[in-house]
């Protein structure tokens, strides 16, 4: 029986692994045999719970589909991490690492000057270095071997013997896989002794850096030469220089990295101060972690790997070559314990542990090995196909077996095609024939199984043909191309016009043009059938022709090409054209323009040949001729009259037609090109806009077709204008009594000549028609508006007339008003435009009789006399057009109240009455005082038209503060004139103390005659107690006084406290203290009712009690007993019946009435105890 092993390479990595993001979701079919149960067990032995165990899940299916389907495991940002230094690029993983090319390919070269050795500040900025390659040999100081331990022709020197502070360095930055996920690497050191410190001192320096930049703990190497720097093992301080006796060799597990990039980094320095060298030598290799199970290997950088032993009884399984010391140990049963050798053999499945700690390891490297056993799947298939077509289709009719499930297929064609995966599934051959079709199946273990199935391919032929496209009424030569698998083809075609063909290759000529589908139909020996379709084109002739046939002598003539490549189908568009036009002329453009110029058809009419070729873009030619006659030109001529600017000018024709008739006469007035009329009157007439010369240009134009065709030629003469002055008036408008008013025509203008006088008309019925200068003036003796005639006339006879209105302004007239105005407060002036007035733009108003200044602006403004009595006032108006006037007057200003009041008291304690009398003197007349309002500052307000004194009371509630009242009088005139005097905290009221006293407890008795008062007067500071009991003395000294009362008798005393404050204010008050009977009463908190004689009622006692009540109480509230008779206690019944009462804490009321009937009420707890 055969057995199989399925194998899962666990890893338990003792390294500290850095975080990395895996895909968690996967395809439910990809994971298709995928042994779940075994993984989560696997994950909580571990001890995996949370975030970790998801994490552990997702690598376990990742790389169970990676195996599955032969996909090498790597990161998707590999290729995008980031280098290390501007100088490192991520190479492909460990380019040669071991130096075995001869040079320093895939290494990084870089070099600096020493700043620190602790540090290596300095290092390394510039590229290139003095690193060189080594083969062999001792290094030349120690004599030590160059051959490194790690095998191979060549290592590196990493910097030399140069001084000066020379800083040399290589590193290499290479993708983390699963085929390099163990690195090893040897070195040398030489030092030469400085005696600096070890900042300053030669080192050398290896590093290993991940790909975030952060230097990895071990191993790295960091040796400083000199005793107490940092060191390596095996270091020796030697005279003159220091190193390392023999090759350092040190390895680390990379596998936490994978799907990642590591940098290796190694420099050697002089000493900072730059007299001591420093070098070393070094060298590196990059293995993968493979285990062999029966001679397959099977990477195990992470952390789970299936692997299928198929049809062996025994797995022998090896551990990765130079990783040793090893040691393996297996399950119970296995005979695998401690195993040390690389390899063993075993036929127990289970989990093995191997143990690896290679030369320079920074800790042990440890896998586990999971054996189990499998069965391979049974393979089988059907398929079907049909004759004359070349696919077939396959079903996989396999089956499990004993085994796990079948995970992938794949069927080889047996013709160097690619094999396909799916089920069911189609091919297609390319050749008949025999053939096989082989199934290979794979099951979730890895195991797999073929068959094999012969198959007969019959195919149909190929039909094919080629034919070149031709013009109408050209032959087409068809050639077959046809090919089959096996026998000969027979023909059969179809043109696409109704006809056709059984030749191999016909020809075949077709009436007309147009696009044709041509088909041609195989059939070989086998009677299997094929055929083609084509379009053939046929291409059509272009139909030419052209216009015009006849054409002017001189003249560009556009030659419009109208042939046509729509008339024939499938013409196609032009290609080329080529024109002949009959006297040695030619082109090849569309639609070219030609000009005859044979001086002999100027004046006479001459007939050419002209030909037009066409090739189409298919290569179709056509051409026409056509006759074409060149016309002769007219001769133009003109003649014209002179006259003024403005007045119409006549033009004459006086051309010569060469035989041909008349057609129409054109005139540009201004030779701008632009024809200004058209005619065909042998004169025409045109006002000129401009004196002087005018360029014109006559253009005749005869038609010896109707119309048709008109050919032309043109005159240009100069036409003589005489120029029109043009009259300007300029004056100045004055006032009506600033005259004369000036006006002139200097600013009259004439372009050409001298204007000769100047005729003027004033508006008003006077003139001066003879004025040979521009000047004049005139003055006028009414305001008013005026239109003022010029005519000016030149020295060739023509004139011009203007008009111009003038103006003569009239003066301003003005009155003003005003308000009441009082001395010291606003007045407003008001200034009034009289009817027979000229607009008035500006009021100026003089306050201080000074006509020259002004001291307001405006129609109405405010001002502020501060004298009372009349004052001067200028009232200066200016017109909108600047004419002025002056308005001179007078106004009164009122006298102001002077109101003065006087209170002879104003300070005292509430409530405080007093007079204030009223000192107001009487103002000028004729103004008088008319209106006194009173604000006492306590809200009380009195107003009269009188004069005289007020009598006022003033209130101060507090019995602590001070309140002040503001007193104002305000007084009216009958002019409205105001004036008011407020005086500040005119008035002083103080407060008034409250008297006020309290006594402690009850009033009291006989037996207990003191009282003990408690003063709670307020805002006093001094007090006088006087105690009503026959002795009339008072008491200032005791502020809460005990007082003891000498009676025999029950009496009440009329108790009196007088206080007095700060201010001297006072205030007094009695209440009544009662002396009562003698009166006391007791009562006990226990008592004990058990028959021995002694406390058996619990009852109250005292002195001048008349009534008694008291009532017994369980903690329930329960009323258990009462009594009204003192002597008569409590004796623990309940209710009136014995032996229900118990031990206990019972709460108790008492109402006691002493002699003066008063009660008093006691509440309180007893304890009954037997």
């Amino acid at each position: 029986m055969k057995h199989s092993y399925f194998i899962c390479l666990l890893v338990l990595n003792l390294y500290c692994l850095g975080q990395k993001k895996f895909q968690t979701v996967f395809n439910s079919d990809s994971l298709t045999g995928f042994n779940e149960p075994m993984s989560k067990s696997k994950a909580f032995k571990e001890n995996m719970f949370g975030k970790e165990f998801h994490s552990y899940m997702s690598r376990e299916k990742r790389n169970f589909i990676n195996t599955k389907y032969n996909i090498t495991t790597q990161s998707p940002n590999t290729f995008n991490q980031r280098p290390l230094s501007s100088n490192n690029q991520v190479m492909v993983p460990c380019t040669n690492m071991d130096f075995e090319a001869g040079n320093l390919t895939g290494w990084t070269q870089t070099n600096g000057i020493n700043g620190n050795s602790n540090t290596m500040a300095g290092c390394c900025a510039s590229a290139g270095g003095n690193a060189v390659m080594i083969s062999g040999g001792t290094d030349p100081l120690t004599g030590i071997s160059l051959n490194s331990p790690l095998g191979g022709s060549w290592v590196c020197q990493v910097n030399n013997q140069t001084t000066g502070g020379y800083t040399d360095r290589i590193s290499q930055t290479f993708n983390v896989t699963a085929a390099n996920s163990l690195v090893q690497f040897a070195y040398l050191a030489v030092l030469q002794s400085a005696g600096h410190a070890c900042s300053d001192q030669p080192y050398m320096n290896i590093r290993l850096i991940d790909c975030s930049n952060n230097v990895i703990a071990c191993p790295q190497v960091d040796i400083q030469e000199g005793a107490g720097c940092g060191t390596a093992a095996g270091f020796v301080n030697g005279p003159g220089y220091s190193y390392t006796n023999a090759w350092q060799v040190s390895a680390l597990d990379l596998t936490p990295y994978i799907g990642s990039c590591i940098t290796i980094q190694v420099t050697a320095g002089a000493c900072t101060q730059g007299g001591h060298w420093g070098y070393g030598y070094f060298d590196a290799q990059c293995m993968p972690m493979n285990i062999t199970v029966n001679n397959v290997q099977f990477p195990v950088g992470t952390s789970a790997t299936t692997v299928s032993i198929c049809g062996a009884l025994t797995a022998t399984v090896s551990a990765p070559p130079g990783l040793g010391p090893y040691l393996w140990n297996g399950p119970a049963g296995s005979g695998v314990t401690n195993v040390a050798n690389q390899t063993f053999t075993t036929n127990t499945a289970g989990i093995y542990t191997i143990t690896m700690n290679p030369v320079g390891a920074c800790a042990p490297i440890i896998r586990l090995v999971d054996l189990q056993v499998s069965m391979p799947p049974i393979a089988g298939f059907n398929f079907t196909n049909t004759a004359c077509i070349n696919s077939v289709s396959c079903v996989s009719t396999s089956s499990i077996g004993s085994g796990p499930a079948i995970t992938g297929l794949q069927w080889v064609w047996g013709d160097a095609s690619p094999n396909s995966t799916g089920n069911p599934a189609s091919h297609t051959y390319l050749a008949s024939g025999p053939n096989q079709i082989k199934l290979v199946i794979t099951n979730s273990a890895g195991c797999k199984d073929s068959i094999v199935k012969n198959i007969s391919i019959t195919q149909k032929p190929t039909a094919g043909f080629t034919v070149n496209p031709a013009c109408m009424g050209s032959a087409l030569n068809f050639t077959n191309t046809s090919t089959t698998p096996s026998g000969s083809n027979n023909s059969a075609w179809d043109f696409g016009d109704a006809s056709g063909s059984i030749v191999t290759s016909p020809a075949h000529n077709y009436a007309a043009s147009g696009i044709f589908s041509v088909t041609l139909v195989i059939t070989n020996t086998d009677l299997c059938k094929d055929s083609v379709k084509k379009i053939v084109n046929v291409y059509g002739r272009a139909v030419v022709n052209f216009t015009p046939t006849g054409v002017c002598f001189g003249t560009a003539t556009n030659f419009t090409n109208t042939t046509s490549t729509v008339v024939n189908p499938n013409t196609g568009g032009i290609g080329t054209y080529s024109w002949s036009f009959g006297n040695g002329g030619t082109s090849a453009v569309q639609n070219p323009v030609y000009t005859y110029t044979s001086l002999a058809n100027q004046t006479a009419n001459t007939i050419y040949s002209v030909s037009l070729y066409v090739i189409t873009v298919n290569g179709c030619k056509d051409s026409l001729t056509k006759q074409v006659t060149v016309y002769s030109l007219p001769t133009p001529n003109f003649t014209a009259d002179s006259v003024c600017l403005g007045s119409t000018t006549t033009l004459t024709d006086l051309s010569n037609n060469n035989g041909n008739p008349f057609f129409l006469f054109s005139w540009d007035f201004n030779s701008d090109n632009v024809s200004d009329l058209s005619n065909n009157a042998v004169s025409s007439t045109t006002v000129f806009s401009n004196p002087g010369n005018t360029s014109v240009t006559y253009t005749v134009f005869t038609s010896p077709n109707g119309g048709i065709l008109t050919c032309s030629d043109k005159i240009t003469k100069n036409v003589w204008v005489h120029a029109s002055p043009l009259a300007v008036i300029t004056h100045t408008n004055k006032c009506i009594d600033a005259q004369p008013n000036l006006m002139s025509g200097v600013n009259s203008t004439l372009a050409i000549g001298t204007i000769t006088n100047y005729a003027w008309n004033y508006g008003n019925g006077n003139n001066n028609l003879i004025n040979p200068i521009a000047p004049s003036s005139f003055s006028y003796n009414v305001a008013g508006n005026y239109i003022v005639t010029l005519t000016v006339t030149s020295s060739g006879g023509c004139s011009n007339v203007t008009t111009q209105a003038i103006d003569v302004w009239e003066r301003p007239y003005a009155n003003y008003s005003y308000s009441k105005a009082c001395a010291g407060k606003q007045i407003i002036l008001k200034g009034i435009q009289l009817p027979a007035s000229a607009p008035i733009s500006n009021f100026d108003w003089d306050l201080n009789n000074t006509v020259s200044t002004a001291e307001a602006s405006g129609a109405q403004i405010t001002y502020t006399y501060n004298t009372p009595g009349f004052q001067p006032i200028n009232l200066l108006i200016t017109s909108n057009q600047g004419c002025k006037n002056v308005v001179p007057g007078n106004i009164y200003i009122n006298y102001n109240p002077k109101p003065i009041f006087y209170a002879p008291k104003r300070v005292g304690c509430t409530d405080l009455c007093i007079p204030i009398f009223d000192s107001t003197q009487a103002i000028p007349g004729p103004a008088k005082n008319t209106n006194w309002e009173w604000d006492f500052g306590n809200g009380s307000i009195n107003i009269t038209a009188n004069s005289g004194t007020q009598y006022v009371c003033y209130s101060n509630p507090s019995n602590l503060m001070v309140k002040d009242f503001n007193v104002k009088l305000i007084v009216t005139t009958d002019s409205g004139c105001v004036d008011s005097v407020r005086k500040a905290k005119y008035i002083r009221v103080y407060p008034k103390p409250k008297a006020d006293f309290e006594w402690s407890g009850k009033d009291g008795d006989l037996l207990t005659p003191a009282i003990a008062f408690q003063n709670t007067s307020i805002g006093y500071n001094r007090f006088y107690w006087y105690y009503n009991d026959g002795v009339n003395v008072t008491d200032s000294t005791n502020q809460n006084p005990l007082h003891y009362y000498a009676t025999d008798i029950p009496r009440d005393f009329q108790v009196f406290l007088a206080v007095r404050n700060q201010y001297g204010c006072k205030d007094t008050t009695s209440k009544y203290v009662e002396i009562g009977p003698e009166y006391t009463f007791y009562i006990p908190n226990t008592f004990t009712p058990n028959d021995d004689g002694t406390n058996e009622f619990f009852t109250g006692t005292g002195v001048g009690i008349k009534g008694f009540k008291m009532w017994i109480y369980d903690r329930w509230g329960e009323k258990l007993f009462y009594t009204d008779d003192i002597k008569k206690g409590w004796d623990a019944s309940v209710k009136g019946k014995y032996g229900k009462e118990k031990e206990d804490v019972y709460a108790y009321r008492v109402l006691v009435t002493d002699l003066w009937n008063k009660e008093h009420e006691y509440v309180g707890h007893v304890n009954l105890i037997k």
